[in-house]
């Protein structure tokens, strides 16, 4: 038996999903397209299970907003470094420079090798935890 399958058209005009692509392309937060475009999300995210193209579309276009709006963050903190702001600075290196990663991962480690974790029984005696706790705050 042959099997035919049909295709389901789409309720959603060329026109409109022109429009969220290009939307989503220049600011790739759905919510505010649905808004500018004044459309339902659950309207939107049902076009997109029918039309498995238009979802494809979507997907690309959100990939290309991301990406656009990370290259302008990345050229503010590049301005903003130039501007001699040191947190610009110390945010591009703790994100970009391996050497820095490095000092940061060092200093962390450094730093939790100073405590000490101690688990007191709830059923010890009122003794025992004194002394514990004792000697805890000796080893600080």
């Amino acid at each position: 038996m042959k099997q035919t399958i049909i295709k389901k058209e789409s309720s959603l005009p060329a026109k409109q999903k022109d429009l969220i692509i290009e939307h989503l392309e220049k600011m790739p937060i759905i919510q505010s397209c649905c808004e500018k475009l004044n459309i339902p999300r659950s309207t939107l995210y049902r076009w997109k299970n029918e039309d498995l193209e238009f979802a494809e579309r979507m997907e690309n276009s959100l990939i290309k907003g991301k990406t656009l709006i990370n290259e302008l963050a990345e050229s503010k903190i590049i301005n903003a470094m130039r501007n001699g702001e040191m947190v610009a600075c110390f945010f591009w290196l703790k994100h970009n420079s391996r050497h820095y990663i490095q000092a940061q991962k060092e200093i962390a480690q450094e730093e939790s090798s100073r405590f000490q974790v101690t688990i007191i029984s709830p059923n010890a005696t009122k003794e025992k935890q004194k002394v514990t706790f004792a000697k805890i705050k000796n080893t600080r």
